[in-house]
């Protein structure tokens, strides 16, 4: 039953994304899973890159082990703009809703398939070169991309 629960909540929520996207809002989705470690910071120096006035509503999609840190961060007292974060564990619906938002703040490679099927706004964590190589990847794409920035 609550998956039933889930996915009807999750459908609603990509339709009214996909309603209120038409009305000039930018959505930008974030994507975080327990395997994230990227600082705080970068979090909120790619939300602030994002904001467009008032018309700006940030998506996070955070697992089961990462909810409770994205409450606490990114609950609106901390962070910039209008953020509602959701916690799923349907892969595909995760999917579709981040495919669905105008931009993307990534987090980790998942994000980085979002951000290219979305072709919106992205901004990428800049590793410094001590850090762990998974870091990269997406750095290295935002190097080749249109409308991507790396952000440290």
């Amino acid at each position: 039953m609550d998956e039933v629960k889930e996915e009807f909540l999750v459908t609603k929520t990509i339709q009214e994304v996909e309603v209120e996207r038409e009305m000039d809002i930018n959505f930008v989705g974030v994507y975080i899973t327990s395997d994230d470690k990227l600082p705080i910071e970068y979090y909120q120096k790619a939300m602030n890159f994002h904001r467009k006035g008032d018309r700006t509503i940030f998506i996070f999609i955070c697992d089961i082990e990462t909810f409770i840190f994205c409450e606490e961060s990114f609950d609106g007292k901390h962070a910039v703009g209008d953020a509602r974060i959701l916690r799923t564990s349907v892969k595909t619906f995760d999917f579709a809703l981040m495919t669905s938002c105008n931009s993307t703040i990534v987090s980790n490679d998942v994000g980085v398939l979002h951000a290219l099927l979305n072709n919106g706004v992205t901004t990428v964590y800049k590793p410094k070169l001590t850090e762990e190589p998974d870091y990269y990847v997406p750095w290295m794409i935002s190097e080749h991309m249109a409308n991507w920035y790396a952000i440290d």
